[in-house]
């Protein structure tokens, strides 16, 4: 009886480990997308105000062109 009450603790640990195990490589890879998101959402306001300058650009130009 006491072999198997031990098999089950054992059982409990190897699963108890492979949860937080599995649950730190989830966490890690939750943080990798987040950053990964963050950084594609940065370059595309970067993007956004790059094109905005660009618009600005030309309407001077054309200003100046005009006088």
């Amino acid at each position: 009886m006491e072999v198997i009450i031990a098999e089950i603790g054992q059982q409990n640990i190897v699963a108890a480990f492979w949860i937080v195990i599995g649950g730190l490589l989830l966490s890690n890879a939750g943080l990798v997308i987040q950053s990964v998101v963050s950084h594609f959402q940065k370059i595309n306001k970067m993007r956004a105000d790059i094109n905005e300058a660009f618009k600005e650009i030309r309407e001077l130009k054309k200003k100046e062109k005009e006088k």
